[in-house]
């Protein structure tokens, strides 16, 4: 899948896998119990409800997850619009913007991938870890 908006690109792939004893969605249930029957009683009027109540759920996820992408996007906006009138330095602004963005808090990794140097990455983290707790 592929999310962007005005703050955002991520692209992830996602692995179709089969249910496990974790998940306990009612749509099992209702696929079990159409396993159980014998093939020759089986039903296609249960297979075809079956598939709608399935796609009925994607479509349902896929707007809520629509609407917490624009809500991500609006955050990041005002987050950046914060760190702007707050006047804060730049790289400041860079390295927040990214532990924001990327969730990781690796000062290495930072520094790579921003092109800052590690010790300016780790002050800034130090900062910021001061002003989160």
């Amino acid at each position: 899948s592929v999310d962007f908006g005005p703050n955002l690109y991520h692209e992830s792939l996602v692995k179709v896998s089969t249910p496990s004893e974790h998940t306990n969605l009612p749509i099992e249930e209702e696929l079990t119990k159409i396993m159980t029957i014998e093939f020759s009683k089986r039903s296609l009027k249960d297979f075809s409800k079956l598939i709608r109540l399935i796609d009925q759920r994607l479509r349902e996820l896929s707007i809520e997850r629509s609407v917490l992408i624009g809500l991500r996007s609006e955050v990041m906006g005002a987050l950046r619009e914060t760190l702007l009138q707050q006047k804060r330095e730049f790289d400041e602004r860079r390295v927040v913007y990214h532990v924001f963005n990327e969730q990781t808090h690796d000062p290495h990794t930072i520094s790579d991938e921003l092109n800052i140097d590690e010790e300016s990455v780790k002050r800034i983290l130090l900062s910021l870890r001061k002003e989160l707790t």
